[in-house]
């Protein structure tokens, strides 16, 4: 694993690096650092993702989505703490880069094992970003995390409460009803926490009927977050909402526990979904 690029934001502790593996494919690994007690490394689980979300800079790249390996992750995470050493007790590893993780659930669960042992002299946590591409390998993920006894939280991409709007967005995506079944069942069986990103669209999503949907479908016991939403050029008719902050008033009186986020690292495209591996893969 070659590091051949590194990319600073500006305006936030947020590191993107350029990896090559010994195929010469592209690798970008995220190191975010925001001042609240832990250092977080997004990575990828995939070379690519050809899922078609309509929002993410991946879809209509045309490049491969193969499967990472355990190895390989592993060594993502080794060699990015190698450019930039831990700063704190707890690492938290995002699989949130490039790639659906669900789709690669082997890769992601002997990654994770490996990460903990290595690390054992920090407190080491795992996050998973997944549409839920189907009931199978979420139940294989949700066995194998419970097998492991690896503390992983789960970030559910939902984006709209209504099929035919969701699946227009993110084509791949399981059905919503079972879905928000198989979160339920998740936070039963394994006691770990459940947060739900939803980029807000201009008279698309973000309607009060759509939050009362929300609110009639979707657990209190998960967390809502409003993504800011990151414009893909392929896609002008997705605009940003703008009503955000009454969208949000809106879940509050449902009494979800609700946060407006800007993901670290927009500026240099380093966030979930915002990843172009375009201009390194030419």
């Amino acid at each position: 694993m070659k590091l051949i690029d590194s990319i600073k934001s500006p305006s936030e502790n947020v590191w993107k690096l350029i990896f090559e593996n010994n195929l010469q494919k592209t690798l970008e690994v995220s190191i975010i650092r925001k001042n609240d007690g832990k250092d977080i490394i997004c990575v990828p689980s995939q070379t690519s993702c050809n899922l078609g979300c309509k929002f993410c800079h991946l879809t209509g790249l045309d490049i491969k989505a193969e499967n990472l390996s355990s190895p390989e992750i592993t060594e993502l995470v080794h060699q990015t703490l190698k450019f930039s050493p831990l700063e704190t007790k707890t690492l938290l590893i995002s699989y949130m880069g490039a790639g659906e993780p669900l789709m690669n659930v082997n890769g992601v669960i002997a990654s994770a094992k490996q990460i903990k042992q290595d690390f054992s002299n920090v407190q080491v946590r795992f996050g998973v970003a997944t549409l839920i591409p189907g009931k199978k390998p979420f139940l294989d993920f949700v066995n194998q995390i419970k097998e492991n006894s690896l503390n992983f939280k789960l970030h559910w991409s939902l984006h709209s409460i209504k099929e035919e709007t969701r699946r227009s967005l993110m084509p791949a995506a399981n059905d919503i009803k079972e879905s928000i079944n198989l979160l339920n069942f998740f936070m039963a069986e394994t006691n770990l926490p459940v947060e739900i990103h939803y980029t807000l669209m201009d008279n698309l999503n973000d309607s009060k009927d759509d939050a009362d949907q929300i609110a009639k479908l979707i657990n209190k016991k998960a967390t809502i977050k409003l993504l800011r939403f990151s414009p893909h050029k392929n896609e002008p008719f997705l605009i940003e909402s703008k009503q955000t902050k009454e969208f949000k008033k809106m879940l509050e009186n449902h009494r979800f526990n609700v946060e407006i986020y800007s993901p670290p690292g927009r500026d240099i495209n380093a966030s979930c979904g915002q990843f172009i591996l375009d201009q390194y893969s030419k």
